[in-house]
């Protein structure tokens, strides 16, 4: 298997799809050919000939905190 293209890195590397939509922007390929790999009689080979784009998580907020943008409807 070979993907040459963009991919960002989140504990695996998903490639990045050309999908309007966050929730089906990135394909976890990586993950999904470790699974294939545990079949029997299998053998997986894929070349990422492609970046890894390091995505950070976005820090949580406690529960009663608001950012800037947000406000607090109960005062």
């Amino acid at each position: 298997m070979y993907y040459g293209g963009h991919g960002i890195l989140e504990n695996t590397t998903k490639i990045v799809l050309n999908e309007y939509d966050p929730m089906f922007r990135y394909f976890d390929l990586e993950q999904r050919l470790a699974s294939l790999s545990k079949l029997d009689n299998n053998f997986i080979a894929a070349i990422f000939d492609c970046c890894r784009e390091v995505i950070h998580q976005s820090e949580t907020r406690g529960v009663g905190e608001t950012t800037d943008d947000q406000k607090n409807l109960t005062d």
